[in-house]
C-alpha cells in the first residue's frame, strides 16, 4: 500500500451503503490527511499562509499534516460523523510507511470506537486504498 499525499482520503464504502435502519449501521470508512492547522502556525500565531511563506523563504518545503479515520454511519434515519482522536504534526515529507502507519493506527482507534457503539467492523486497513479527496 503507498501512502498518500498530504490531501489525501482512504475510503471504504459497504455496498448497502443505502440502507439505513434503526440500528447503527456502517456506511463508510476513510483515513484523512489534511493540514495541520495549529502546528502549521508559529510560536507568534501567524497564520498557516504567514507561516508557510516563511519556512519556504528559509527552503523548507515541507508542511505538517494531521491523519484522522472517520466513518459515516446510519443511526435512526439519521447520518452521524464520528473520527478518531487524530494524530498531528506529522512532516509532510516523511516517508510512505511511516504514513501508512500512523493511518492505520488511526483505523485502529476508530474501529475500537465503533465497537463501543456496538457497530462491528470486519474490513481490514489492507483493503482500504488510498485516493485524492
Amino acid at each position: 500500500m503507498s501512502a498518500p499525499n498530504a490531501n489525501a482520503t482512504l475510503t471504504y464504502v459497504t455496498s448497502d451503503a443505502t440502507v439505513c435502519t434503526t440500528a447503527p449501521t456502517l456506511r463508510s470508512i476513510r483515513i484523512v490527511t489534511e493540514p495541520d492547522d495549529i502546528s502549521n502556525n508559529d510560536s507568534e500565531g501567524l497564520s498557516l499562509l504567514a507561516s508557510a511563506e516563511r519556512r519556504r523563504s528559509f527552503g523548507i518545503e515541507w508542511d505538517y499534516i494531521e491523519i484522522r479515520a472517520k466513518a459515516e454511519i446510519c443511526v435512526s434515519g439519521v447520518i452521524q460523523h464520528i473520527s478518531s482522536g487524530g494524530r498531528f504534526s506529522i512532516d509532510s515529507s516523511s516517508d510512505d510507511d511511516y504514513l501508512v502507519s500512523e493511518g492505520e493506527g488511526q483505523y485502529a482507534a476508530l474501529v475500537e470506537i465503533l465497537a463501543a457503539l456496538g457497530i462491528a467492523v470486519d474490513i481490514p486497513f489492507s483493503e482500504v486504498v488510498w485516493a485524492e479527496d
